[in-house]
């Protein structure tokens, strides 16, 4: 029994030191512990709920199981909010809006160039039946008297 304490002491003085030392360097106490917490609690929740599964699966009493499923069902909560999923509804997608144009020009920027008036097509020019060739291969019948 004593040899137990005196072991639990001399840890217990050790890791004092250790905090000290990177207390003086800098480091708050137990900084490392807890940057890390979240992933370590997540695993654990993890394996506890693997565990329960197992339990869930062979269980055959009826308080057994509920006592069960209400403790899958905490661990469950726990882990969705370690994982950071948020609950089913709470987030809606972001909306889609369509890009804005400005319409309006800001103080203090030049006006925008002028754009060049745009010509309309050239017409074509009206056709005489005259100018229009008769024949197939571009000739021209004479006249008849």
């Amino acid at each position: 029994m004593q040899a137990r304490s005196t072991a639990a002491q001399a840890a217990r003085r050790r890791k004092a030191k250790e905090d000290a030392a990177r207390f003086l360097a800098g480091e708050p106490a137990g900084a490392q512990y807890e940057s890390d917490f979240p992933s370590r609690r997540l695993v654990r929740v993890r394996e506890h709920l693997d565990r329960l599964d197992l339990l869930l699966s062979t269980a055959k009493d009826p308080k057994v199981l509920r006592d069960l499923a209400e403790a899958a069902a905490k661990l469950q909560t726990q882990e969705r909010e370690l994982a950071g999923r948020p609950l089913p509804g709470s987030r809606r997608p972001p909306r889609e809006e369509p890009i804005r144009q400005l319409t309006t020009r800001p103080r203090g920027l030049p006006p925008p160039p002028a754009r060049p008036a745009q010509e309309p097509p050239p017409s074509p020019a009206p056709s005489t039946i005259d100018d229009e060739p008769d024949e197939p291969d571009g000739l021209q019948s004479e006249p008849i008297d």
